[in-house]
């Protein structure tokens, strides 16, 4: 059986090597989001506390802070749906208190947080400031939320033929497969020290391991998520059902507006 290779869209791998001495890459990939040049002044470990399973499996990423006292979050999700924009709603609101906590004063520090998102969600990047809706405008400039379509970025690159333009290949790089890595490292030398470091922690099995298990883990809780909300749903139905039963519903008309069976209608009744 081939042996799994895992790139920069592995929640492990990410960390791995953005989280070294070395900022200069993470530094180049948060100036192309936020088409400003920023300087790295500490790269902080996670220190948000982890609430219920959920939140293991999806700790934040990388939190740094700037020369010019931005404190960014950067989260990597491989998927994108309500569930994961307020997951990290509840994360920007965590890191806001801890740095309220820690007697900084948040008038002080502009609060970024950069999701990086591995699927498709419409727009190359979009950028949320909080809003004023009694009397418009924006109600604080120095909270933000950007989401990045990393597809796109590479979609938009592929389809212009700039390939041998080095714009946005670093975000590009993000949501590149192993092939792809290849291709770009030869047109950078940044990308090639990180194709270098991928292939070395491929190469360790006590890495790999640990990425398995935490994929592993991830689609156990995804599936009782999704087993939980189908429950529901079968709940909610069977309730309707009932209820008609009492109202003195004929079964087919019932089975026409629930979508159950005969028997299942007969069994409630």
């Amino acid at each position: 059986m081939r042996k799994k290779f895992y790139t920069l869209n592995n929640d492990r791998m990410f960390k791995t090597i953005m989280l070294n001495d070395n900022n200069e890459l993470l530094e180049k990939i948060i100036s192309d989001i936020l088409e400003e040049k920023i300087t790295i002044k500490i790269v902080k470990p996670t220190e948000l506390p982890i609430l219920n399973m959920g939140m293991k499996l999806n700790v934040l990423d990388v939190v740094v802070e700037t020369e010019n006292h931005e404190t960014i979050n950067v989260e990597v999700n491989p998927c994108f749906d309500e569930i994961i924009k307020k997951r990290n709603i509840i994360y920007l609101a965590t890191l806001c208190s801890q740095i309220a906590k820690k007697g900084k004063l948040l008038e002080d520090n502009k609060i970024i947080q950069i999701n990086l998102n591995y699927n498709d969600i419409g727009h190359l990047k979009e950028d949320y400031m909080l809003i004023d809706r009694i009397n418009g405008g924006v109600y604080s400039e120095d909270i933000r939320i950007i989401n990045v379509n990393l597809v796109e970025y590479k979609r938009m690159w592929y389809d212009k033929n700039i390939q041998g333009d080095l714009e946005h290949i670093y975000l590009v790089m993000l949501s590149a497969s192993k092939e792809e890595i290849e291709k770009l490292s030869k047109q950078d030398k940044l990308v090639r020290e990180v194709e270098e470091k991928m292939f070395v922690i491929n190469d360790d099995d006590s890495i790999t391991r640990l990425v398995s298990y935490e994929e592993e883990a991830k689609m156990i809780q995804e599936a009782r998520e999704r087993y939980a909300e189908n429950k529901g749903k079968e709940t909610g139905i069977n309730l309707v059902a009932k209820n008609l039963l009492k109202k003195g519903m004929a079964i087919k008309d019932i089975k026409e507006v629930t979508g159950l069976k005969d028997e299942e209608i007969i069994k409630l009744k």
